[in-house]
């Protein structure tokens, strides 16, 4: 299969802005229906980068945005944070800063299932506070090496209130549903409300839960035939 190379289109030398090069690489790659590869090294972006997370990705390279560092062919000692809004996210964004957030969990997974069937590495979905509501249901044989985690901003632990919170109005709707047995999910400050349903289901893989709050929900937290922890 031909695969492109980042470094034929980008500086990639961590200094230089290659924003409108690693597109150019990206849109070539979706073009072609190539994967693409990242040499050793880094390219720094300073904006979004559109179709991102619809190429495949291999080689050890990284892209540099700001304080944040992502890695498109992550290995098991690499993390990965992706970010989203409920107020001022896209679709469209990468997010690979809290500056171009996604706005949904289920598009943040979206993106997040390119990296699969098994994500390598670690993986941090990080939420803005903010309201946020939807069904989202992880990726059918999604899998994961370690936790996925879904996370709130930081409010310091139990009993402090998490400030991301799911409203699902009383719809019969699961903020976050996951029946894969390979998969491993922590949630942190992150409140689930108004949900006829259960809040936060997992089934036949793992599921942390560390400051969780919930109200008015049928059932806050559901784990079945899996492993249940809580904090």
């Amino acid at each position: 299969q031909e695969v492109l190379s980042v470094a034929d289109f980008a500086t990639y030398d961590g200094v230089t802005d290659d924003t409108t090069k690693v597109t150019q690489a990206v849109a070539e790659a979706v073009a072609r229906g190539t994967d693409l590869y990242w040499p050793d090294g880094s390219a720094l972006t300073t904006a979004n980068i559109p179709l991102l997370h619809t190429v495949r990705h291999r080689g050890p390279g990284a892209i540099v945005r700001g304080s944040d560092t992502f890695y498109p062919d992550p290995t098991s000692g690499r993390t990965n944070t992706l970010y989203l809004a409920a107020s001022g996210g896209s679709s469209s964004n990468d997010g690979l800063t809290a500056s171009q957030p996604i706005d949904t969990l289920t598009n943040i997974w979206a993106a997040v299932a390119n990296y699969g069937p098994h994500l390598a590495g670690k993986w941090k979905l990080q939420h803005a506070a903010g309201t946020y509501s939807g069904y989202h249901r992880v990726p059918y044989q999604l899998t994961s090496e370690k936790m996925v985690e879904l996370l709130g901003p930081d409010v310091s632990g139990h009993p402090n209130v998490p400030t991301a919170i799911y409203d699902n109005n009383a719809a019969a709707n699961k903020v976050v549903s996951c029946i894969n047995a390979g998969m491993k999910i922590k949630v942190k400050d992150i409140k689930v409300r108004e949900c006829e349903s259960t809040g936060i289901e997992m089934s036949g893989g793992l599921l942390f839960c560390e400051n969780v709050h919930t109200l008015d929900c049928e059932i806050g937290i559901g784990c079945y035939g899996g492993d249940l922890y809580v904090s």
